[in-house]
């Protein structure tokens, strides 16, 4: 007796590059991400490892969504791929054991067919309530998934924080007529100086200015200029703290 299969979708191998794409930028292992999704790590990250090579034929939608909670990321993240999961042609998809669809035994319309009452104007235009769906999985996960999307969502605020002070660093030194090749160690200071700060959040201002201080000065030993070094800094602190200040 042949075992039946299901019919495969179309498109995995772009929706496991993607999803791949995903847990990378969560900086998870597969092993770690299994466990999230409530696999045991041990053999479970064969399971993530096959769907993200598109080798899990049918992956269903609550795989989806644990994957994508376990990287603290959305649909949004995959939106552009899922169009591609179209059903995969009948003339490549395997038939299910023995019986078809056609061969099945009519059922009796009696045993079937219930009488249908008719609605009234009050029952037609009310709206049916949304079921909502019971999420299944145990607390520990559901924390540790809440846990890693707000990593994640504080991660990306930081860097587009950096990546705006870059910008005023650069339009800055251009503005001073200072040459390309001249203003890049200044623009990639920015990234460990602003790293200083994020790290040293809760510490005392003190703490913050002395670590930035020595900073400087390690910089300053390789030749930059200290003028531009602490006008970096300054910037640096301004965004930094100005933005904690509105989300506070």
């Amino acid at each position: 007796m042949k075992r039946s299969e299901r019919r495969a979708l179309d498109g995995l191998d772009r929706l496991g590059e993607r999803l791949r794409t995903v847990r990378l930028r969560a900086g998870l292992s597969q092993m770690k991400l299994a466990g999230l999704m409530g696999f045991n790590p041990t053999h479970g990250y064969k399971y993530v490892l096959r769907l993200e090579k598109g080798n899990v034929p049918n992956p269903t939608f609550r795989t989806i969504v644990s994957f994508l909670a376990g990287c603290g990321a959305g649909w949004e993240d995959v939106s552009d791929v899922l169009p591609d999961l179209a059903r995969a042609p009948e003339s490549i998809a395997r038939p299910a054991r023995g019986r078809t669809t056609a061969a099945r035994r009519p059922t009796s319309a009696k045993s079937t067919e219930t009488p249908v009452r008719p609605k009234t104007g009050a029952q037609e235009a009310a709206p049916k309530p949304a079921s909502k769906r019971r999420d299944s999985r145990p607390l520990r996960l559901k924390l540790r998934s809440d846990l890693v999307a707000e990593r994640a969502r504080m991660a990306s605020s930081f860097w587009a924080r950096v990546d705006e002070v870059q910008g005023r660093v650069t339009e800055m030194l251009r503005t001073a007529r200072m040459l390309s090749s001249e203003r890049h160690p200044y623009v990639a200071f920015v990234r460990p100086c602003c790293s200083i700060i994020n790290a040293y959040s809760s510490a005392r201002r003190s703490m913050v200015e002395r670590k930035l201080d020595d900073l400087v000065a390690e910089e300053e030993a390789k030749g930059r200029d200290r003028g531009w070094l602490v006008r970096v800094k300054s910037l640096c602190i301004e965004s930094l703290l100005a933005e904690e200040n509105r989300s506070g």
